[in-house]
């Protein structure tokens, strides 16, 4: 460790007590560690001993596990898990191999590869081990990648003797192919042991590698894989480290520079006075992987780990809350490194210092092991998926079905534990796919309470997911989904399960179907409706190609109340194209059926009899050899036929079929979409048939099927945030504020209450728009007209044509389907619509098919239209009573998605109308003035803040309007300032365009002001955290700081690393 410089003054910062405390910063590529110099005396804690815990009785270790409650994500599930392994767990070790390859007796077990020797000495020893297969839950493949690297092996040669073995052990051995691999399971510590496997695509993709270089740069599959703790035998100094008072620093940093956040690490801190990370205390250690042996020295030594890396997983971080005993922090968080930890509290700083105490003795490799210590703690991992009891969700099948009993803990899956890509459950039995289903389910369960997105339209496609790939050849044939936030399933089935605890995050899966994300997924989606037309164009184009591949649009779930959706099917029967569309028909808005209106639907053994026989290759030929004969017969024959033919579908299915008939489609239906005996044999029937052209199959199916929660109320549980997979209840964060939306529809109720003209219309979006509080309060005069938004806004048209005042909520995203009807049947006649365009700008976890990016350009080019946007919640009440006003031309106002800043609000939620085209000064500064749009004016605020600090005084403005533009407020900053930034969270072509036209239209840019515009990149932004968004768009605080500092040349960066 370095030692520190002495006599500096002491900062704030060691207000931490940091006497106990070494700060390790791992990075993405490896460890770097902190030097902060201290003299404060030390906060009081905890006296705990691993040493005591360690060769304590087993009653008093019980009690220290009780005690340590705190680092466990549940204590109690921890608890039974262990006395559970302890009791039950069984390992059978391959004997097969010769002595260079295989760790049989390591002599010394020192290095930074320790771990692995450690692991092997312990499982031959341990007696966990087990000589009779039949009894074990797990087999362990004995091949060290250490030992061979030691012997000279290379990388490629590793890879080559890795599958020889594998593959050897399949052929001579029957427990691999029982489960593909899924319950074996490989050791490495050295840098190349993941890569080391990819020669054997199933030991990657299916068998747990537990590895001591957990980084998805290099493979590692979280949630299957493991992260082990990598030790450098033996430690310089004993648990715990030096004295307080022999203590002259708070930690120290080593590695290379060969990252992107280590040259920021050290460029950000190397010359701080606090943070000492100069160049002659730059360890050199080899290796580029991020879990090094730094993180158990840190621990060993007890000093609080600060993790500073986007892309590996923390040992045991499936049992441990590593929050609890470190500051995990992402690589963005690097230039704010010191602020973070200046702002960790006294009791904060002893709470993690005790608790990273309590989990030293996790992070110990003993021989022989120890209870608690790292080898336990790995058998503890492995073995949690081997039982089917305790408190994990159990999957279990009764008379009347497969029954789940959920609870917050991994569900056992041992069939979809062998299931990673549709190739896999090809030869499954009807009773297998049955099992498959319920174990996804029980997965998007477990899943989504972790995550949130959307839960039960997912839950209501299980097994029609299942069905659907084991009939069809995927990726070939494609199956494209409508809307999209029901493929979760999909995603699982095709390759993506182990990422799934990443979806909507940033850099991880996204919530719908994506073409870049995966083959299987042949055609993106978000916005509802396509999947007809898409596969329709497909199916074209397929046959013009001469290829035979089947093509299958999954539609449903309210996407069969909009347009195109028929006319898709119109032009697919004129076409007589090869097809298969699929209607999950969930009883929502899906389809008004007599599900809906009236009787159940006779979906039983009857409707599912007829149904079979209806796609069986000799019924359509009896079928239609019948017709061809009574066309011959003349006269009525054929027609009555027809009607007696319509009559018996009429039996079969309550909704009837003359619709898609009438538009040339084969019908069959309904079908329980929850039965997969029928699911299965219908689509070989359709499958089978040489050329039936446009097939309709009409599935009947529940939204959150299988999950009691979601069934009795599955509009709340469409989209979701974490629950609690019992009870169903959502952790939503508390606010003091109300969302945007929820102001919006308050004062749009309080302006109606007082004008009965004004109407309210969303496209199927009541709940979304908020203005499901609306209909309760006015239900005459709010109209839901399905998702629909160009029969929306041409229905708006026609109600302020008659002298009534509309105002259309519809999301900024949706809007573009209806922007024809905006032009032609609103704008070009002036007529006074209001629109209201929710989720505005950045959406996050939705991402780019929802992101509102171009509403301020598409709108604002239209000659008579008034657009705004709000800064604040109080502005969007003043913007809705000024709609309200304007009755001579449409108008529009934007607000983003997200709560409200905890602006002063107005009387009973009534806004005051605002002078048209008029914006507002917000603070007065000089030089630099930013002229803000919409709610970024809160970030513009906010870096005026921060130039504060650096002695820069500029001018913020809230221009309100961007038609008409406030020309004489741009005049005034123009002339005063001699920088004039404008901001907005939208597309090219939008304020700051209009701004720029005006500035040159009046000379203004002819003298010395100098314009710059900070817009959305001309790119799409990927979903993620509003936060990650805002940072990958340019349009944080800190960056627009930054850029006004580039005007004033200044250094650019400087802001970024205070």
């Amino acid at each position: 460790m370095s030692s520190g410089k002495q006599g500096q003054q002491q900062s704030t910062f060691l207000s931490l007590r940091a006497s106990l405390l070494f700060l390790a910063i791992l990075t993405l590529l490896s460890f770097t560690y902190l030097s902060l110099e201290y003299s404060t005396p030390s906060p009081q804690v905890s006296n705990f001993s691993v040493a005591n815990l360690t060769h304590a009785p087993r009653c008093e270790r019980e009690e220290e596990l009780q005690h340590f409650s705190d680092v466990y994500h549940s204590p109690r599930v921890f608890k039974v898990n262990f006395e559970e392994m302890e009791k039950k767990f069984k390992v059978y070790i391959y004997p097969d191999g010769d002595p260079n390859t295989f760790y049989q007796t390591p002599r010394k077990l020192t290095g930074k590869y320790a771990s692995e020797g450690y692991f092997f000495q312990n499982i031959r020893e341990s007696h966990f081990r087990t000589q009779d297969p039949s009894k074990a839950h797990l087999f362990f493949i004995p091949i060290s990648c250490h030992k061979m690297r030691g012997k000279g092996t290379s990388y490629e040669n590793m890879t080559v003797i890795v599958q020889n073995y594998v593959e050897s052990l399949i052929s001579k051995y029957p427990y691999w192919n029982r489960t593909l691999g899924a319950d074996h399971f490989f050791v490495t510590c050295h840098d190349v042991g993941v890569r080391a496997t990819e020669g054997v695509e199933l030991l990657v993709k299916n068998s747990i590698r537990a590895v001591c270089s957990p980084s998805y740069n290099v493979g590692f599959i979280p949630h299957k894989d493991m992260a082990l703790p990598q030790v450098l035998q033996p430690f310089a100094l004993p648990a715990g480290g030096n004295d307080v008072e022999n203590r002259t620093n708070l930690g120290f940093w080593a590695g290379h520079r060969n990252s992107k956040i280590r040259v920021i690490l050290a460029r950000v801190w190397e010359n701080d006075t606090e943070l000492d990370i100069s160049n002659n205390r730059i360890s050199r250690a080899t290796g580029h992987l991020v879990n090094s042996a730094r993180i158990a020295d840190s621990i060993h030594y007890g000093c609080i780990p600060v993790i500073l890396s986007d892309y590996y997983d923390l040992p045991f971080n499936d049992i441990l809350d590593w929050n609890k005993f470190a500051v995990v922090l992402k690589e963005s968080d690097v230039y704010q490194l010191k602020q973070i930890l200046k702002n960790i509290s006294d009791d904060e700083f002893v709470a993690l210092h005790n608790n990273l105490v309590q989990v030293q003795k996790h992070f110990q490799w003993n021989s022989p092991p120890i209870r608690f210590d790292a080898f336990y703690m790995f058998c503890v991992r492995a073995s949690a998926s081997s039982f089917d009891d305790g408190d994990r969700t159990v999957i279990r099948k009764e008379k009347d079905g497969w029954k789940i009993n959920y609870s917050g803990q991994k569900p056992v899956t041992p069939l979809l534990d062998t299931i990673n890509y549709p190739a896999h459950m090809k030869n499954l039995s009807l009773q297998d796919l049955e099992q498959l289903a319920a174990e996804i389910r029980a997965d998007v369960v477990h899943s989504v309470s972790n995550t949130g997105g959307h839960l039960s339209s997912s839950l209501g496609v299980v097994e029609l997911t299942v069905a659907l790939h084991h009939v069809f050849d995927t990726p070939q044939d494609k199956i494209i989904w409508d809307v999209g936030h029901q493929a979760y399933p999909h995603k699982i089935l095709t390759g993506r399960r182990s990422r799934m605890h990443t979806i909507r995050k940033t850099s991880g899966l996204a919530g719908f179907p994506k073409r870049e994300e995966s083959f299987y997924d042949a055609f993106g989606a978000g916005h509802s409706s396509t999947s007809i037309s898409a596969g329709l164009g497909m199916a074209v184009a397929r046959d013009l190609l001469g290829k035979k591949n089947s093509i299958i649009s999954v539609i449903g779930d309210g996407a069969m109340t909009a347009g195109q959706a028929y006319e898709a099917m119109n032009n697919a029967g004129f076409l007589d194209a090869n097809m298969i569309i699929i209607l999950n028909d969930n009883k929502q808005v899906s389809l008004p059926t007599a599900t809906i209106d009236g009787p159940a639907t006779p979906v039983g053994a009857l409707s599912s009899a007829l149904s079979k026989i209806q796609a069986s290759t000799n019924f359509r030929k009896l079928r239609e050899a019948a017709k061809g004969i009574t066309k011959q017969m003349g006269g009525k024959t054929h027609q009555i036929a027809a009607k007696v033919d319509e009559y018996a579908r009429g039996m079969i299915s309550a909704s009837g079929s003359t619709l898609f008939e009438e538009l040339g489609l084969y019908y069959i239906g309904p079908v329980d979409g929850h039965n997969i005996e029928d699911l299965v044999t219908i689509f070989e029937k359709v499958k089978a048939q040489p050329a039936p052209g446009p097939t309709l199959i009409h599935v009947v199916t529940e939204k959150g099927k299988g999950y009691p929660p979601a069934e009795v109320a599955a509009d709340k549980m469409h989209g979701v945030v974490k629950f609690e997979p019992t009870t169903g209840h959502q952790f939503k964060p508390k606010s003091s504020t109300l969302t945007y939306t929820q102001y919006f529809a308050e004062s749009l109720i309080k302006e109606a209450e007082v004008d009965n003209k004004i109407i309210a219309i969303h496209a199927a979006m009541g709940g979304g728009t908020g203005l499901n509080y609306f209909q309760k309060r006015f239900p005459n005069r709010c109209f839901d007209v399905g998702i629909a938004e160009q029969h929306a806004v041409t229905f708006a048209a026609g109600l302020a044509a008659e002298g009534l005042k509309p105002f259309c909520a519809i999301y900024s995203s949706f809007l573009q389907r209806g922007y024809d009807q905006v032009v032609h049947d609103v704008d070009l006649q002036k007529l006074p619509v209001r629109f209201a365009m929710d989720r505005a700008g950045l959406v996050g976890a939705d991402g780019p098919t929802h992101c509102g990016a171009f509403d301020i350009t598409f709108m604002a080019c239209l000659p008579n239209m008034v657009v705004m946007a709000p800064s604040d919640e109080t502005e969007l009440m003043h913007m809705v009573a000024t709609a309200a006003t304007i009755d001579d031309r449409p108008s529009c106002f934007r607000f983003p998605r997200g709560n409200g800043i905890g602006a002063s609000l107005p009387l009973n939620y009534k806004g005051t109308p605002l002078e048209i085209g008029k914006g507002r000064i917000l603070r007065q500064g000089s030089r630099v003035a930013i002229l803000g749009y919409g709610s970024i004016v809160q970030q513009c605020l906010q870096a005026a803040q921060m130039l504060k600090s650096l002695h820069v005084s500029v001018t913020v403005a809230d221009a309100r309007f961007c038609k008409p533009l406030d020309t004489d407020l741009i005049t005034l900053l123009g002339k005063e300032h001699e920088f004039l930034l404008t901001v907005e969270e939208g597309s090219i072509g939008g304020f700051g365009s209009h701004v720029s036209h005006f500035l040159s239209i009046a000379g203004i840019l002819d003298g010395p002001l100098k314009w710059r515009s900070m817009i959305l990149p001309d790119r799409y932004i990927e979903h993620g955290s509003p936060q990650d968004q805002t940072e990958e768009a340019g349009l944080s605080s800190k960056n627009i700081a930054a850029t006004v500092l580039s005007l004033l040349k200044g250094p650019k960066d400087a802001l970024l690393f205070k």
